[in-house]
């Protein structure tokens, strides 16, 4: 019990220092630089440490789960508040009433009871409450921001719906040159082919691609529900789990900008869940339709494997089948197009070159630092090198916690020595840690 303990503690820790990474700057600074060391020695000690890791007094980790929320749902109200003058539209003022809501809603997780009645209602239906108020400050975030300044929701709105003229999203003047003058709305299709097929009915049926991150957002929140109450078989506790990534302090952020690494954590949770339900072929479909969405991500979700339990042939036949589906027929239609969306462009050319250097990675420290940057040949090659070492020392184990930590390291580790890391990689990190705070419960999890 009390080496149990010891690792849910490091990994409550990890989860905060992973998450504080990409909180307090979206960008590269010294602070993040070295939360993101704090965290790969966080869970390299879980990870590598074997036997007892030290005694711990008896630890109620259910008020310092609540604390957490209640501190993530302060900061989310403070980093993400756009301050106007003047004005405020509907959407706005509803918004941000929502947010000053939710903090004192948390703490009634304190409370066990009350003779006032309307006290004694809130305590009942606190969890419900939460889960609305969260609904409404996402939809009403989309109406505030009704069209971010970003790239990103140009590529997910105007690209998709390229396939009902059965036009190839990939093919655009970033890639083929004949295209240059004809204007699609976007630059180049950066994603992987599984969000042009997620995307395609909510920017034909809505036009609007954030309406499915919402839904993504509600159901990874329901699986970490879910996955919680079979490991901890405590309401309250599977509550704040599942709370914890709604209140996430840059989730809104995220969804404000359409970054798809709502819809990745999503994939994987669903995905997780099922295989805990015996699901293999769904949870194989899932887990591959992650990586469907960024295949770099592919990387570190290989150290799955690390657990046998992962190597299930229902669940590893299925995942291949799926990504040979979405991927195989724009291979064929034009191998080039796709290669130079996905990886080429994102790593070359003198823009990116300027936005690599304003990310969380050891390059842009060793440039801030001593003014010298690598030459992007070096990134794979380190990568690939701290992947193969980490491989070969970090041993199988079939629990399951430490199977996410373990993908959680390699994860920010590859992330951290790549040649970009954006924030919103560093979020799928930290929420990879929440799904092993979840299934750190007393209960001992039977699957496979």
């Amino acid at each position: 019990m009390s080496d149990k303990n010891s690792h849910l503690t490091l990994l409550i820790a990890a989860f905060l220092t992973s998450t504080f990474i990409y909180s307090v700057n979206l960008w590269f600074s010294m602070s993040s630089f070295y939360l993101v060391l704090s965290t790969i020695l966080l869970l390299s000690v879980i990870v590598l440490v074997k036997g007892q890791l030290f005694t711990t007094k008896k630890i109620d980790f259910g008020s310092i789960l609540i604390i957490v929320l209640f501190l993530f749902s302060i900061l989310s109200f403070t980093i993400n508040v756009e301050d106007v003058n003047g004005f405020l539209s509907l959407a706005m003022w509803v918004n941000r009433f929502a947010m000053f809501l939710v903090p004192p809603i948390i703490l009634l997780y304190f409370f066990e009871n009350s003779n006032i009645s309307l006290i004694k209602k809130l305590l009942a239906y606190k969890f419900a409450i939460l889960i609305l108020l969260s609904l409404v400050i996402q939809l009403t975030l989309i109406r505030i921001v009704r069209v971010p300044d970003i790239d990103v929701y140009q590529v997910l709105r105007y690209g998709p719906p390229r396939i009902m003229a059965l036009e190839n999203p990939y093919e655009t003047g970033a890639t083929n040159f004949q295209l240059a003058p004809k204007n699609f709305g976007y630059g180049h299709y950066a994603y992987g082919p599984a969000t042009i097929f997620l995307f395609l009915p909510f920017d034909i049926l809505l036009g609007e691609p954030r309406y499915l991150l919402i839904i993504t957002n509600f159901l990874a929140a329901f699986a970490l529900y879910k996955i919680s109450m079979r490991s901890w078989g405590n309401k309250k506790i599977s509550q704040i789990i599942s709370l914890l990534y709604l209140y996430n302090p840059r989730l809104v952020y995220f969804l404000t900008f359409s970054w798809t690494d709502g819809l990745i954590v999503s994939l994987l949770l669903l995905g997780i869940l099922f295989l805990l339900n015996r699901r293999f072929i769904l949870s194989g479909t899932l887990l591959s339709l992650t990586v469907g969405v960024k295949i770099f991500y592919a990387l570190p979700f290989l150290f799955f494997l690390k657990n046998k339990d992962f190597i299930n042939l229902k669940l590893v036949l299925s995942g291949i089948l799926t990504f040979l589906v979405l991927h195989f027929p724009f291979v064929l239609l034009n191998w080039q197009a796709i290669y130079n969306s996905i990886v080429s462009i994102n790593v070359g050319g003198e823009t990116f070159a300027q936005l690599q250097r304003y990310t969380l990675t050891l390059a842009t420290f060793l440039d801030r630092q001593f003014r010298y940057y690598p030459p992007q040949l070096v990134f794979p090659l380190i990568a690939m090198f701290a992947v193969v070492v980490f491989w070969l020392v970090i041993p199988a184990t079939q629990n399951l916690a430490k199977t996410f930590a373990i993908v959680s390291l390699v994860f920010v580790t590859a992330v951290f020595l790549g040649p970009i890391a954006n924030s919103s990689y560093y979020f799928t990190a930290s929420q990879i840690i929440l799904l092993a705070i979840a299934v750190s419960g007393r209960k001992k999890l039977i699957y496979g």
